[in-house]
């Protein structure tokens, strides 16, 4: 059985969120657990591939490697932490 939302970790949310492409609460999600939790690498991954998704969806091509360029700087923090 599914876990419920109270018994998921944070990461689980985020990806939850990623499976059921829900981007956008994905992000939120991440961005405010990682508020709590700047250094967790689980979270950092999490949020890069969240930013590498959102991106691939932008149709503006600044916005699109704007959002790479943030993913990449996450996914080296996560690498770091």
């Amino acid at each position: 059985p599914a876990a419920t939302p109270s018994a998921m970790s944070e990461s689980d949310k985020v990806d939850q969120f990623i499976r059921e492409m829900k981007l956008a609460d994905a992000r939120k999600t991440a961005v405010a657990s990682l508020a709590k939790e700047p250094k967790n690498a689980d979270l950092l991954a999490r949020y890069s591939r969240v930013l590498v998704l959102t991106g691939d969806q932008e149709k503006n091509k600044d916005a699109q490697l704007g959002l790479y360029e943030k993913a990449r700087a996450q996914a080296d923090q996560a690498i770091q932490a």
